[in-house]
């Protein structure tokens, strides 16, 4: 379980005057309890009351079961008229299960928002491919069967400049003809026993060019 902790603070005028506007709390990315749930990056606008504060209760950054580590606050306060960004870290062990945002605000460099996937979902159905050494997607995990027709996968090699020729399959459904470079970047040819095709850029001699099609 994460802890959750109760987030305070207060904000007033240098003459003393109760101040109106919002503060928006915002993961750096999303995280989970490592077992079972998992909080998102939505960001929590949290209106100032009528004293000028907030209270709010939300999951801890640096608690030992939250994943993945690393993780922060991204606070936006628009506090009469005026936008402060700051990042904070919320301590899973704050003292009665409360910290005061003036306690927490002290500078942190930002990080960029991520996300991962998890190990037991590369190169698995309805999960992500993995890479060879080479870097290219095994060809076993490019697509197969669709739709109850074979997908045909005819290698070609790399070409020279940015056109490619290739011979059309004998037959074929209309609009299946595909060209795949390393997997990953689908080309779809519609013309009529189209015998080249050309790259917006030229592919790499170590790239790996398939004509996929399905078979009429």
């Amino acid at each position: 379980m994460i802890t959750f902790i109760t987030v305070t603070g207060e904000w007033a005028s240098l003459r003393g005057v109760v101040a109106t506007g919002t503060v928006t709390f915002q993961l750096s990315c999303g995280i989970s309890d490592g077992a079972s749930r998992f909080y998102t990056i939505d960001p929590v606008v949290e209106p100032l009351d009528e004293f000028g504060a907030i209270s709010i209760r939300i999951p801890a950054n640096d608690d030992p079961n939250t994943l993945p580590i690393g993780s922060h606050y991204i606070i936006t306060e628009k506090i009469n008229g005026t936008v402060h960004t700051y990042f904070v870290i919320i301590p899973h062990t704050a003292y009665g299960g409360t910290v005061s945002l003036a306690f927490l605000a002290q500078p942190l460099p930002p990080s960029p928002f991520y996300s991962y996937v998890s190990s037991n979902e590369v190169g698995q159905p309805n999960g992500v491919a993995s890479l060879n050494p080479q870097g290219h997607v095994p060809t076993e995990q490019l697509p197969g069967p669709m739709g109850g027709w074979v997908v045909n996968h005819q290698p070609l090699e790399s070409p020279n400049g940015i056109r490619l020729a290739f011979t059309t399959p004998s037959a074929y459904l209309r609009d299946s003809l595909m060209v795949s470079l390393n997997g990953l970047c689908e080309h779809y040819i519609t013309e009529d026993s189209p015998t080249t095709f050309s790259f917006d850029e030229q592919p790499l001699s170590t790239d790996v060019i398939y004509l996929q099609y399905i078979m009429a």
